[in-house]
């Protein structure tokens, strides 16, 4: 019998077997012993690893697609939303003057003669023959975001930001979010998208400010939309504000808050459901989900509306139609109850101004607090509730609060000490549920709390102050629990700091008395 070799591949049988085969023809030793067949492997593939050529060919695709965008906008400097980053200057007078020419819902369109020369025009004079002026580029550092920074965003942002703010369509959105030909509205939307989602993770911190400048840059020239893209910029505003809002810019978040209820009202979003309103019936009918979008704009608008007023004490600038049972409705419906006692509130002031009986704005808070405790006992009952859902429970609470607040100013004449001592009891209880619900949010990563959450906690913390000395210390021992929690409630601008760095960028005068109380608290307890 031949000893010849083959080549040094192991047959199979040795292989299964795990042996060393010693490749002798025509078969190994392992082999003629137990009389098998003896097949030779065969041979493994050579060349380049799996995958390999399909990651060089998604290189050269965005390579390829970088190189046209740039070529584009030195051949085309005018057709900026082509770009990543467009040019403020190519904005012209037409712009302007479709917006002023737009019929919006209040009338006919202004005639030619009344339009008012938009900046690119008052440029083209120079009468002082200054020569074109250049100021720097706040967001000219804005780096360029590739394909996979891109769709790891978005992912971040349904993930973390849309359970939160349900008011984008996924797929809607995936199906033009990677065009190169977006409207300037959609460019703006992605990128306030972007920052949000940014916020709520760890990763591509330093985008934060480049693109928040842009945004800013870009939306305030956008006047208007006038084509199919008007849902993009009401949703641009309103994703913006909510920006501002986390990120404590209060000044900017009350004029972009303010941007965005004028294009709801100038748009008629008010109007979706109304069962007069024909056309957009027809519309909806025809695009359900456009429709859809629209409708939760609106209610997400109306819920930062009633924020803003319960923080501020402001009264309410939306109205609502009715809404269902899902949990950002019951946020709606908590919001409308508190807007409900705001405007109760003004009533009486004025009635009380001119004489008039407080018998009957009692009666009404009464009523309306005993519809807030049927939707608060409902809410206490469900099980494991979403960020809506929490945010929801701990904002009936604060309507609980703010309802007896009420109560308490207008029995502040009163010989009736039993009513007082209810509503001690009652704001107790509130006060108390909210520290347990705040408490069980410590135990969370930050990004699966509600981004807004600290607008009714602050509240809480600033009436409970503002009456620290009622209660024979009660007030100021839930206080003192309340400032505890926010100590370990992580701050979303920076991750190493706490939810009382916001209450020193507040400008409500209450937030500095609980910060001053928290140093305080740090204080006995260090000494």
């Amino acid at each position: 019998m031949s000893t010849l070799q083959r080549p040094s591949r192991p047959c199979k049988e040795c292989q299964r077997r795990k042996l060393r085969c010693d490749a002798q023809q025509p078969k190994c030793g392992l082999c003629q012993r137990a009389r098998v067949p003896c097949e030779a492997s065969p041979a493994g593939k050579r060349g380049p690893k799996r995958g390999h050529l399909n990651a060089l060919r998604d290189r050269l695709l965005q390579l390829e697609e970088t190189l046209q965008n740039r070529l584009d906008s030195e051949q085309h400097p005018q057709e900026h939303a082509q770009v990543l980053h467009y040019n403020p200057d190519s904005v012209d007078a037409s712009q302007s003057a479709d917006f002023l020419s737009a019929d919006v819902g209040y009338g006919d369109p202004l005639p030619q003669a009344f339009m008012l020369p938009g900046p690119s025009m008052a440029g083209d004079a120079d009468p002082l023959g200054l020569g074109p002026c250049s100021f720097p580029d706040p967001a000219a550092s804005l780096p360029q975001i590739d394909r996979g920074t891109h769709a790891e965003l978005d992912q971040f942002y349904f993930d973390r930001v849309h359970p939160s703010f349900p008011i984008l369509h996924k797929r809607r959105y995936l199906n033009w979010s990677k065009s190169t030909a977006k409207s300037r509205s959609q460019t703006c939307l992605q990128q306030v998208m972007w920052i949000l989602a940014i916020l709520l993770s760890t990763q591509y911190r330093d985008l934060i400010n480049p693109l928040y400048s842009r945004v800013r840059q870009d939306i305030d020239l956008i006047i208007i939309d006038t084509g199919p893209c008007q849902l993009e910029l009401v949703q641009a505003w309103t994703l913006l504000t909510v920006c501002e809002l986390m990120r404590a810019l209060y000044g900017q978040a009350w004029a972009s808050a303010g941007r965005m209820f004028r294009l709801l009202q100038g748009l008629r979003y008010h109007e979706i459901d109304s069962p007069r309103k024909d056309p957009v019936a027809l519309e909806g009918m025809i695009d359900p989900i456009r429709t859809e979008e629209k409708r939760r704009v609106f209610w997400m608008a109306f819920l930062i509306d009633h924020l803003l007023s319960i923080r501020n004490r402001w009264p309410a600038v939306t109205e609502p139609p009715s809404p269902d049972t899902c949990s950002f409705n019951e946020c709606i419906i908590i919001a409308t109850l508190s807007g409900r006692g705001l405007l109760c509130d003004v009533h009486g002031a004025i009635s009380e101004a001119y004489g008039g009986s407080e018998q009957i704005h009692i009666d009404h808070n009464e009523w309306l607090n005993l519809v807030l405790a049927t939707r608060n006992q409902a809410l206490r009952q469900r099980n494991d509730p979403d960020r809506l859902g929490s945010f929801a429970q701990i904002l009936g609470q604060v309507t609980e609060i703010l309802f007896c607040k009420s109560l308490m100013t207008m029995n502040k004449n009163s010989s009736n000490e039993s009513c007082t001592q209810e509503y001690h009891c009652r704001v107790l209880r509130a006060a108390e549920t909210i520290v347990l619900f705040t408490a069980d949010l410590t135990e969370l990563h930050f990004s699966m709390v509600h981004p807004l959450m600290f607008i009714p906690l602050f509240v809480t913390a600033e009436f409970l102050y503002e009456n620290r000395a009622l209660g024979d210390g009660a007030f100021l021992m839930q206080l003192r629990s309340l400032v505890g929690v926010f100590g370990q409630l992580t701050n979303i601008n920076d991750h190493e700091r706490s939810y009382l760095d916001l209450l020193s960028r507040s400008c409500i005068s209450s937030s500095r008395g609980v910060l001053e109380q928290s140093a305080q608290q740090r204080e006995d307890q260090l000494g």
